[in-house]
């Protein structure tokens, strides 16, 4: 039976339920410096979305406007950090899957990211990106205490989805 507008207002998410709600940066930031494993804070972001399970925050993902100026066209969007800690299966696609429909939802074409090689990416696959070229990201300045890692790049199109 459909619940009517007054019950889904009152509604309190179960304790052991996982919720997928937005985030401010700081508290994103906070989550990225306690967990990541190699990334720093970012600076600036166009949204963040965090995910809760059992009343504790388990992973967020923080898009910001793209790092390579030449794909920054405005309706391409990043994904900078995505972080998981002691997180539930598959959060890590979810947060990825809610980035890209909120991306969707504010008029942006395009959702790119940059992976490590040395990870295996899954949780971007099964949210359908696809997968580009590899490249050796170097400091960019030369007095960076800042290591060569082979990434790789992965799209989106969002306005080529059918769902």
């Amino acid at each position: 039976m459909a619940k009517t507008k007054n019950e889904m207002s009152n509604y309190k998410p179960n304790p052991n339920d996982s919720v997928i709600v937005p985030i401010g940066l700081d508290d994103a930031n906070r989550f990225i410096k306690a967990h990541h494993r190699y990334m720093t804070v970012i600076h600036r972001a166009r949204y963040c979305i965090s995910a809760y399970h059992n009343g504790q925050l388990v992973g967020i993902v923080a898009t910001t406007p793209p790092t390579n100026n030449k794909v920054d066209d405005g309706l391409t969007i990043e994904i900078a950090r995505l972080c998981t800690h002691l997180a539930p299966y598959n959060t890590a696609s979810a947060l990825i899957s809610r980035a890209c429909k909120a991306a969707r939802a504010m008029g942006f074409r395009k959702v790119i990211t940059y992976v490590d090689a040395s990870v295996d990416g899954a949780c971007y696959r099964s949210c359908n990106f696809i997968s580009g070229s590899e490249f050796l990201r170097r400091p960019w300045k030369k007095n960076l205490d800042c290591y060569d890692a082979k990434k790789t790049s992965s799209i989106r199109r969002l306005d080529l989805d059918l769902t």
